[in-house]
């Protein structure tokens, strides 16, 4: 049963979207590199992708390529053929929506175009931006719901 403010689903943010994807083509050891990365415990990372395993994920077109951005630049460019098949079967068993956002309707900020995208993502679907980056919480939050995985994970 999903965490009870994710039950229509929720936004993740880019490293979190790349481990989702990464998962889903079957390579969690790459999605544990990137929990690494972000210096996210390994016990608060793995609960963060199992608690949005069964969740529908809304994202956007910037946090996409954003995402596959970080496949490509972290040299794992055998994994961006088999990401993007897993992309198209997310998003036709519809566990992942492509949120529309324009790019003049994101907010001036002191965050970047794919945060304020996700920020804006989360504000047009209701539903909660999901982020390790404290960051994108402390901005996103008079915005939208936004919710730390360490507030998702109990800790």
């Amino acid at each position: 049963m999903p965490h009870p403010r994710l039950q229509r689903g929720a936004v993740v943010d880019t490293g979190l979207l790349a481990a989702r994807i990464l998962l889903q083509i079957g390579a969690p050891q790459l999605a544990a590199v990137l929990g690494r990365e972000a210096e996210v415990s390994e016990d608060v990372w793995n609960c963060a992708l199992v608690a949005l395993s069964g969740v529908r994920i809304y994202t956007t077109a910037f946090a996409l390529a954003e995402a596959f951005g970080g496949i490509i630049e972290r040299r794992w460019p055998y994994a961006v053929a088999p990401a993007q098949v897993a992309v198209a079967q997310l998003n036709a068993s519809g566990d992942l929506e492509e949120v529309a956002v324009d790019k003049t309707s994101v907010l001036p900020s002191g965050v970047g175009l794919v945060d304020g995208s996700l920020i804006a993502a989360a504000v047009a679907t209701g539903v909660p931006l999901v982020t390790y980056d404290m960051g994108l919480w402390q901005f996103g939050r008079g915005l939208a719901d936004v919710l730390t995985i360490y507030e998702l994970c109990g800790v």
